[in-house]
């Protein structure tokens, strides 16, 4: 049921109360008291209607109904009192005219309504074209009856149109007003937001330069040291350093999340370590995932860690060395696989008694991400993890 409809139907029962109201004063007029009991019956019918739309107490498409059926009621009264060429049959039209205000009927109540609609009109000819009237008129009462009729009914259908016209008026311009201020808050929104995304890449941009700063330090710090074990210590960590700034090279805004095109960040990990290590062939195969930070940092520094640890233990005597990583968004988890062709792993290895820092970093890094890592020796080391969404 549309607003505008509801906002109609009101003013529209009241003002057929009124016009039984008009027909009371009319009989009067005519001394045609037999008739005077069903427009003052009607009139109290149409005045507790509006009450009650008013209230809310009753629902338009039943507040319809029962208006509709009352005006068909008196029409048929009427026109079995006085006959048909007074002409009370010119108030059926009114029906169709407050039906069409509302553009929510549904297409079976469509067919329904012009099906009663052209039995009502087709009952009407049948029962009273030819008949006599029971208390027939003179025929000046007759003719001042029937312009009566006609000019009401008439009256009637322009002041509803014009109501609704100006109820239309009224709606547009309001609709107009909010869509304006709609349009001015999205406005503001969209700016606050621009603000948001510049703010943001600032702050990363500046998180990316001091880490940067952290990892010259460390490599000022490792050229003035002659001991091999510490700076190679210090060579790892400022590798791990530098993957954590690469990601905020591959950061944007959406919805209101931080999130990574993680393909472009395991493809800058990957070539960093392939510059490093020019003898063993690198592989990426990896599916187009955006990925929120949180879990971007962890995911990249585990690959990382696989990657360095193959490096490291993997190729002893190996002289064709290949290291493929793979990564599939599928539709539960996302599956990372990284196999070398080297030597393998120890027979009783485990993550949780290796004694290793990157061994330690990888296990706490799956164990953050609420992952599972599983691992085998077949033609080499396999590493699986997998990372729920």
């Amino acid at each position: 049921m549309s607003k505008r409809f509801k906002d109609v139907l009101p003013p529209a029962i009241l003002l057929a109360g009124g016009m039984n109201v008009v027909f009371i004063f009319l009989y009067l007029y005519l001394n045609e008291t037999v008739a005077i009991w069903n427009p003052i019956v009607s009139a109290f019918l149409f005045c507790l209607i509006y009450f009650f739309l008013k209230k809310e107490r009753l629902k338009p498409i039943i507040g319809f109904i029962v208006g509709a059926t009352i005006v068909v009621y008196e029409i048929y009264f009427h026109t079995y009192l006085f006959g048909w060429d007074v002409g009370y049959y010119i108030f059926l039209f009114i029906i169709p005219v407050i039906f069409l205000f509302n553009s929510n009927w549904t297409k079976k109540q469509v067919v329904i309504f012009i099906g009663l609609f052209i039995m009502v009109v087709s009952g009407l000819i049948y029962f009273f074209w030819a008949e006599l009237p029971v208390y027939p008129m003179g025929e000046e009462e007759k003719n001042i009856v029937k312009i009566f009729n006609q000019y009401t009914a008439g009256s009637a259908v322009f002041i509803l149109l014009i109501y609704f016209s100006r109820t239309i008026v009224k709606k547009d311009a309001e609709l107009q007003i909010t869509n304006e201020r709609l349009l001015q808050q999205n406005e503001l929104i969209s700016n606050q937001n621009n603000q948001a995304q510049v703010l943001l890449k600032e702050v990363h941009h500046r998180v990316k330069n001091n880490l940067q700063i952290i990892s010259s330090l460390i490599s000022l710090q490792k050229n003035k040291i002659e001991n091999g074990e510490v700076k190679n210590v210090l060579i790892q960590a400022k590798r791990r350093v530098e993957s954590m700034a690469r990601v905020h090279e591959k950061l944007y805004v959406d919805d209101e999340k931080i999130i990574v095109d993680f393909k472009s960040y395991l493809e800058d990990i990957v070539q960093t370590q392939q510059i490093l290590s020019e003898d063993v062939n690198i592989t990426l195969k990896a599916d187009q995932v955006r990925m929120q930070l949180d879990t971007a940092v962890p995911f990249g520094l585990v690959v990382s860690e696989l990657i360095t640890n193959s490096i490291k233990h993997a190729y002893k005597n190996i002289e064709h060395k290949k290291l493929s990583i793979s990564f599939q968004h599928q539709p539960n988890d996302y599956l990372l696989k990284v196999i070398d062709n080297g030597v393998g792993l120890p027979e009783n290895f485990s993550f949780k008694n290796e004694h290793s820092l990157g061994a330690e970093i990888i296990y706490d890094l799956v164990d953050q991400l609420a992952g599972e890592i599983n691992y085998k020796n077949e033609n080499g080391a396999h590493f699986i993890i997998r990372v729920a969404k």
